[in-house]
């Protein structure tokens, strides 16, 4: 499959995880690409969620830097946004809601959804940015919660 024809199978309002090992390392630089041009092109797709387990951009114009255009993201997942400072922006202007993750949370999260489970169950956030009880991870304008406390024998755990 090429760039493009894997761009043209995302549908508006889709969700998109895009691997890499962030700081412009290891990049799907292809499928961003066309991805970028077939949006400033056509339009579409929009309006998606895109997730990464780490910031993928080199801290300057490549990787969800390019990604950075009004219209195609609603909303981004990830551990970190500082190497995608063109994001960051519209992420300040409230264009794109921002939801910041622990690394390996949605690194076993990608494991879970690969195997048709629901989610991940895990004590790590507890207390911190993450935990529903204070932020939930949400940065800007986001206001949807994506993480919720449950009790099993107990015990307090996040679900992602």
């Amino acid at each position: 499959m090429t760039p493009g024809e894997a761009v043209r199978t995302v549908a508006d309002g889709a969700t998109v995880i895009v691997g890499g090992s962030g700081a412009g390392h290891s990049l799907p630089q292809k499928f961003i690409d066309k991805l970028a041009e077939i949006y400033q092109s056509e339009g579409a797709p929009r309006d998606l969620t895109t997730v990464r387990v780490v910031g993928i951009g080199d801290f300057a114009d490549r990787g969800f830097s390019q990604l950075a255009l009004p219209g195609l993201m609603k909303r981004t997942i990830g551990s970190n946004i500082g190497n995608e400072p063109q994001l960051g922006d519209l992420v300040e202007r409230g264009e794109v809601e921002a939801y910041s993750f622990p690394q390996g949370v949605l690194s076993q999260l990608c494991r879970e959804i690969a195997a048709g489970r629901p989610g991940l169950i895990t004590s790590v956030g507890l207390g911190t940015y993450v935990d529903p009880r204070q932020t939930g991870g949400k940065q800007g304008t986001a206001s949807e919660d994506l993480v919720e406390l449950v009790e099993i024998g107990g015990e307090d755990w996040l679900f992602f």
